[in-house]
C-alpha cells in the first residue's frame, strides 16, 4: 500500500515544516499544519479537492498528529469530515479512538 500526502492540496494549506531540534518525531521535516491555527479558538474549514486523480481507486484517508518531546499542550481537533462525489459507502467500518498518552 502506498500513501499519498493529500494535505498539500488543502485550502488553506500547510502552515510550516514539522522541525523540532533534536526531535525523534517520525514526521520531522515534513510539511504540516503547525503552530496555532489562524482561526483559534474557532474551527477553520479546510478543503481538499482531489479532482479525478483517484477515480476508480480504493482510497483510505488518515489523519496524523505529532508533537515534540517538550510539549504537553492540546493538539488539534477534527470536528467533521465529509466527502462529495463518491459512489460507494465511504466508511464500511470504524476504527476506535486512540487514547491520549499524556493526559
Amino acid at each position: 500500500m502506498n500513501w499519498t500526502d493529500i494535505g498539500a492540496l488543502a485550502s488553506p494549506g500547510y502552515t510550516g515544516i514539522i522541525d523540532f531540534d533534536g526531535s525523534t518525531n517520525p514526521l520531522k521535516s515534513r510539511a504540516g499544519f503547525t503552530a496555532q491555527s489562524a482561526g483559534y479558538p474557532a474551527y477553520v474549514t479546510a478543503t481538499v479537492a482531489l479532482g479525478v486523480a483517484f477515480n476508480g481507486s480504493t482510497v483510505k484517508v488518515r489523519f496524523r498528529g505529532a508533537t515534540d518531546e517538550g510539549t504537553g499542550a492540546t493538539g488539534w481537533d477534527l470536528a467533521r469530515a465529509s466527502f462529495d462525489g463518491i459512489s460507494n459507502t465511504p466508511f464500511p467500518s470504524r476504527v476506535p479512538v486512540v487514547a491520549c498518552l499524556n493526559p
